[in-house]
C-alpha cells in the first residue's frame, strides 16, 4: 500500500500537514512558504513512517547496516 506524507513551511517552521491543519485549521493552506511530498510503499502507517526515519539517515550517513533497521 501506498502512504503519501506532506510536509509545509510555515513561519519557518517545518511541519507535516496534520500538525499544521492543527495548530492553523484549514488556513495554513495561504501560510505554507514551501512544500514537499513524500510516498512510501509500505504494509501500514507505521511502517511508512519507520521508512522515511530512514530515508532521512540513509541521505546523512551514506549507508545504514540493515541489520540495524526494522524495515
Amino acid at each position: 500500500m501506498r502512504y503519501r506524507f506532506m510536509f509545509v513551511r510555515i513561519d519557518g517552521e517545518w511541519m507535516d500537514e496534520d500538525d499544521a491543519i492543527q495548530e492553523y485549521g484549514m488556513s495554513y493552506v495561504d501560510m505554507v512558504e514551501d512544500s514537499f511530498e513524500v510516498e512510501v510503499e509500505a504494509e501500514n502507517w507505521r511502517d511508512a513512517e519507520e521508512k522515511i526515519v530512514l530515508a532521512g539517515r540513509i541521505l546523512k550517513e551514506g549507508s545504514v547496516d540493515a541489520r540495524e533497521v526494522r524495515a
